[in-house]
């Protein structure tokens, strides 16, 4: 669709804090997909999950965001579910907050695929982004 994805696996070595290189990558996006599965990912000092830090970051600096969460009867292998108990309330709690707005699910990396195709179409036209 013509976009530049950054993800944190994009990021190099660097000589800052990784919440600092998160801030600045959201601030330079035009929209903000945020991808939940069974896992909360990894925390920062308060057990606040990075993921929900950017979505928050996100959300705060008025980037348009939409949520992608998985399916509840989506054929998921378990040892990609998170095995500890505080991360899996911390998880649905995540999973919560991104229902107060309207998200798709998606049950494969296909559908996964086409629903952010047709949920990324109207919002950049109903919000488009300035160009470079």
């Amino acid at each position: 669709m013509g976009h530049i994805p950054v993800g944190m696996e994009m990021f190099n070595a660097a000589d800052e804090s990784q919440w600092n290189i998160i801030k600045r990558r959201i601030d330079e996006c035009d929209y903000y997909l945020v991808i939940v599965a069974n896992r909360y990912g990894s925390v920062d000092d308060d057990g606040m999950s990075f993921t929900e830090m950017e979505h928050e970051y996100a959300v705060g600096q008025g980037v348009p965001a939409i949520g992608f969460l998985l399916d509840g009867l989506a054929a998921w292998p378990s040892n990609f579910n998170d095995p500890e108990p505080t991360k899996k309330d911390r998880l649905e709690a995540f999973k919560t907050k991104l229902r107060k707005r309207l998200v798709k699910f998606w049950k494969t990396k296909d559908d996964l695929a086409a629903s952010i195709v047709l949920a990324l179409a109207p919002l950049m036209t109903e919000r488009p982004s300035s160009p470079w």
